[in-house]
């Protein structure tokens, strides 16, 4: 899970995402849910299923440069 993973947390912070504890288990609950409905849904394929933070964290990064075409 993303809590375990000290790169990714500070990739997040990096790019100026105020992280804590709060944060972490939402997005730990989310990843979770994602995971559970995947199974009657089919969310997401196999393999991305296997990495999904990753995937969260490719999105999240987007975030500072969409907010430029928005506003």
């Amino acid at each position: 899970m993303i809590a375990n993973n000290a790169d990714i947390i500070n990739l997040l912070k990096s790019s100026g995402f105020l992280w804590g504890e709060t944060q972490e288990s939402l997005l730990a609950r989310y990843l979770g849910e994602i995971r559970e409905w995947n199974a009657y849904a089919s969310l997401v394929s196999q393999g991305d299923l296997e990495k999904l933070e990753m995937h969260v964290v490719d999105s999240l990064s987007l975030g500072d440069k969409c907010q430029d075409i928005v506003y």
